[in-house]
């Protein structure tokens, strides 16, 4: 099988969404070619004749969408995948909503229904997407816990630390928490959430990133409970079970599609202060749980199953 995968080495969508689990992939398929290429333009310039299958992420770009799909399909002989992690029509209050306008919704849409087959995140997503296209499967965020970056932490000592790994688009959602952080041993890595209280450290990018767990206990995900939202993936409970770290969500899709008594959660609405406190003030406790969550992440979101997973639904696709 040859697969050419329309992602560039840079961004979290790409790494999580195309890259890593190809590298995955070929790692458990040694016979399985992968091959990347620097844009989706660039396809035109890719020998086709060597390709069974292109993944495209989000959207396909080209202006001409069905005349150039149609070709890739009939004449070149290659089937289309679409890999799509977000909702398309983004909150409001979305910092990047200015950008994804009505023109963004209508090529992912024509995009839908241009490919042979959509892969997603989760099933609330998926459902979005069945009426354009109901070629739809679903295959979580999975981390290579091959790759050094995702090794167990070491165990931690000293005050325990409260870390926010989320980018730049989340200022709403740490809000929603209604936390001073200025009063806990909280750090972020997007200079704008200083607003709130973190200490800001520097961050890493998409290869290291990880790494940075390895310096914190606790992981926070609050998620304001809105339909963009809901259509997320479940990706840092899955990043903290990885490590060996707690994580607190708020009690909304994406953070119950893997439920767990391990994982802590928070009501919509409800003030983050006092059981943040509490566990920061009980090492013990923190770190029980997170060794339960640990044991459940892994056999859950098991990499070498959810790489045969991939590998079976390629072969039913080709």
């Amino acid at each position: 099988m040859r697969i050419l995968t329309a992602a560039t080495m840079k961004g979290a969508i790409n790494y999580h969404r195309l890259i890593s689990p190809h590298i995955m992939l070929k790692a458990a398929y040694p016979d399985t070619e992968i091959l990347t290429t620097v844009s989706q333009s660039s396809i035109l310039n890719t020998d086709l004749n060597k390709i069974d299958m292109i993944i495209f992420t989000r959207f396909i770009a080209f202006k001409e969408i069905e005349r150039i799909t149609d070709w890739l399909r009939k004449k070149a002989h290659v089937k289309l995948v679409l890999d799509i992690d977000d909702y398309w029509k983004l909150d409001d209050h979305h910092i990047l909503s200015h950008l994804y306008n009505k023109d963004f919704e209508e090529q992912t849409i024509k995009t839908f229904r241009c490919v042979d087959h959509i892969i997603t995140t989760n099933k609330r997503l998926a459902k979005m997407i069945k009426p354009y296209n109901k070629r739809v499967t679903v295959i979580p965020n999975i981390i290579n816990t091959d790759e050094m970056q995702w090794k167990p932490s070491p165990k931690r000592k000293g005050k325990v630390k409260i870390s926010f790994f989320g980018g730049e688009t989340h200022f709403e959602d740490l809000k929603f928490s209604k936390v001073d952080y200025s009063k806990l041993n909280a750090v972020a890595y997007v200079e704008k959430y200083k607003e709130l209280g973190f200490k800001i450290e520097p961050p890493k990018d998409e290869w290291t990133y990880g790494t940075l767990f390895d310096d914190t206990d606790i992981s926070i995900a609050p998620l304001l409970p809105t339909k963009f939202n809901s259509c997320k993936s479940n990706l840092k409970v899955v990043e903290a079970g990885v490590k060996g770290k707690l994580i607190c969500t708020t009690k909304t899709p994406p953070y119950l599609d893997f439920q767990s008594e391990n994982i802590i959660y928070f009501e919509p609405n409800e003030d983050w202060t006092d059981k943040l406190t509490l566990l920061s003030k009980d090492r013990a406790t923190v770190e029980q749980i997170s060794k339960r969550l640990q044991e459940e992440i892994l056999d859950h979101y098991n990499p070498h199953r959810w790489t045969k997973f991939r590998m079976d639904l390629y072969k039913s696709i080709l």
